[in-house]
């Protein structure tokens, strides 16, 4: 097992487009450092249900009419619209170009190109215990009733080590960064999250996962610009086509680890998949004023980070989207090279949370958002004052099915 010392908690915020070609790695054009998805200035339109020729004609009329660049294109099925992507020229104004299209009546929706960023720190106690959290939540007494067998989580993120050994057999995956298969392998945040999630129990090495007979799908949507591991970034091009593939292949639980802005596509996406029966867990952003989006989003899980003991501060924005809590510090996890470390934050915490749902999931396969948001909420109650407790996956078991069935 490797020991950095890595507190990794995860943080997005908007990264300003212009400022993008600063994110490439020194002394490298912005056009070969930067994949496509990230590039400045770039808009998304999507286009109302037609035949492939139309979408073809009106996407061809609007870069010819407004002056635009075509970057891109692809199908959002779930939506069924055809999301186009243009670059905007340098000397017209993206405000003004985004309020044509809007008003457009060939168009059903246009918005910037989003991209956030990740950030992390480092912790300062190089020894804390062992897996706490999974003793923290109970996750060990509830693998006697369930092991989130037959349950398929996406974990929409950057890539994973596929082939970690305590994720054999576990982990599929896709990749909608252009030239992100070189770094699938390699990135360090997924590996973490697909680890606390489904970890294999029982195979003699590393760590045991919350859910470990689950299956994940590991959908890299955020890239790494440098070989700074807490600079990861997720576009809107990237989640969007990411979330529309996993609704696609009828996953049960949609897991986002990360914060950003409110964004109308992704809205739209996230709103199919609530309606098709999807769990979606997002982390939050407890030290805001307002959770972040995803995790704001009506119908979304919101997570937060609990301490050591279990306790986290009710952060100022609870009033209004009510929070479940997870631990969340020098928790201990998978990441590449097959090794493990002590990581931080809330997308660690929402990657159990999302493991306690296939928990409840694989013994009540019609479960409802609705139904796993109240029964997590039970499970994650209020301490008095200003603290919230750990989500609990047995009391959470016991709520969902009406009786006493593991301790």
């Amino acid at each position: 097992m490797t020991r950095r010392g890595g507190a990794y908690r995860l943080v997005i915020a908007l990264c300003a487009l212009p400022l993008l070609a600063a994110c490439a790695t020194s002394g490298q054009d912005e056009t070969s450092a930067i994949p496509k998805q990230f590039r400045a200035s770039q808009i998304l339109v999507t286009l109302p249900s037609a035949t492939p020729e139309q979408w073809a004609a009106t996407g061809q009329a609007i870069a010819r009419e407004y002056a635009l660049q075509p970057a891109g294109e692809f199908p959002l099925a779930s939506l069924g619209v055809q999301c186009l992507v243009y670059r905007v020229p340098a000397e017209r104004s993206v405000a003004e170009v985004l309020a044509q299209l809007n008003a457009d009546s060939r168009v059903a929706l246009a918005q910037s190109n989003q991209v956030f960023r990740t950030k992390a720190a480092s912790a300062n106690d190089p020894y804390g215990p062992l897996q706490y959290g999974m003793n923290q939540i109970h996750a060990i007494a509830a693998h006697a009733v369930s092991t989130g067998k037959g349950v398929t989580i996406a974990v929409i993120d950057t890539g994973a080590q596929v082939d970690h050994p305590d994720l054999s057999g576990a982990v599929q995956s896709e990749n909608f960064v252009e030239g992100g298969e070189r770094s699938f392998q390699t990135d360090r945040h997924g590996t973490a999250v697909a680890g606390l999630i489904a970890a294999r129990a029982g195979n003699g090495i590393g760590i045991v996962g919350v859910a470990p007979d689950a299956q994940v799908l590991v959908s890299k949507a955020c890239w790494y610009p440098s070989a700074r591991e807490d600079q990861a970034l997720c576009s809107s091009w990237t989640l969007a086509k990411s979330v529309d593939y996993v609704v696609q292949r009828g996953v049960r639980i949609i897991n986002l680890s990360l914060v950003g802005p409110d964004d109308a596509l992704l809205r739209q996406l996230l709103d199919t998949a609530l309606k098709r029966g999807v769990i979606v867990v997002a982390a939050a952003d407890q030290g805001g004023n307002e959770p972040g989006f995803p995790a704001a989003h009506p119908g979304v899980i919101a997570v937060i980070a609990s301490d050591e003991q279990g306790r986290a501060e009710w952060p100022s924005w609870a009033a209004w989207k009510r929070p479940v809590a997870a631990p969340g510090q020098e928790i201990l996890s998978t990441v590449p090279s097959t090794a493990y470390d002590y990581l931080s934050g809330s997308s660690l915490a929402a990657a159990q949370v999302s493991g306690v749902v296939a928990l409840l999931l694989q013994r009540k396969p019609s479960l409802s958002a609705v139904e796993a948001r109240e029964a997590l909420e039970a499970a994650s109650p209020s301490l008095g004052g200003r603290e919230i407790g750990a989500v609990e996956a047995c009391v959470a078991l016991d709520t969902v099915l009406g009786q006493h069935v593991c301790s």
